[in-house]
């Protein structure tokens, strides 16, 4: 009988040992993912698309007229607390891709636009957000839809991001910042001359 007990007890012990192996590692990965590998602070609110977690500021998005980009708001313990929910998000142009344009003949810089929010088509919902394409042309007509822009399509550096989603946690306290560029395959007009079409 003490040989089973003493059996029993071993293995009761190694399970233990186990779990807490187990306990450990989990911790473990579990602050390492949320401060990016111990190398940033522990990170209580971040974005996700899809399958992606993004814990820190990005780059590199491509909206397309086909695709638009989900952005999912969460919280590490956003289960613990109803109060921990919502968001802001703003979209800015980015510095770094500057070029002039016309308005009313009156020449601008990309870069001092404050803010692009209004000009694009944003789906809100509690926890998450959807923005819709836009070409850029459509983008500085309707932040200036009483005047007439115009500007040169060379003078863009489309393979650069073009602008910077800037979403900001319910309190103000956290923000990510993601960079996009927009996928430059629409025709923004089409013009038909009726003399040359037959039937």
């Amino acid at each position: 009988m003490r040989n089973a007990r003493g059996k029993s007890s071993k293995i009761g012990n190694a399970i233990v040992y186990i779990v807490i192996i187990l306990v450990v590692v989990a911790l473990g990965g579990f602050f390492a993912f949320f401060t990016n590998g111990f190398t940033g602070d522990f990170k209580t609110f971040y974005v996700s698309m899809g399958d992606e977690s993004i814990l820190t500021n990005t780059g590199g998005l491509v909206l397309s007229w086909d695709s638009p980009i989900t952005i999912d708001v969460k919280y590490t313990f956003g289960a613990l607390s109803k109060e921990v929910s919502g968001y802001d998000v703003i979209i800015v142009p980015n510095a770094d891709n500057d070029f002039a344009f016309l308005v009313d003949g009156e020449p601008y810089s990309f870069s001092a636009i404050d803010d692009c929010t209004s000009a694009f088509d944003i789906q809100r919902e509690e926890n998450s957000f959807t923005i819709n394409y836009k070409s850029l042309r459509e983008i500085l007509d309707t932040l200036y839809e009483e005047s007439v822009v115009d500007f040169n399509k060379s003078d863009v550096d489309w393979e650069k991001d073009l602008f910077t989603m800037i979403i900001t946690s319910y309190n103000g306290e956290s923000s990510i910042c993601i960079g996009f560029r927009l996928e430059d395959t629409i025709i923004d007009k089409v013009t038909l001359d009726m003399e040359v079409i037959e039937f």
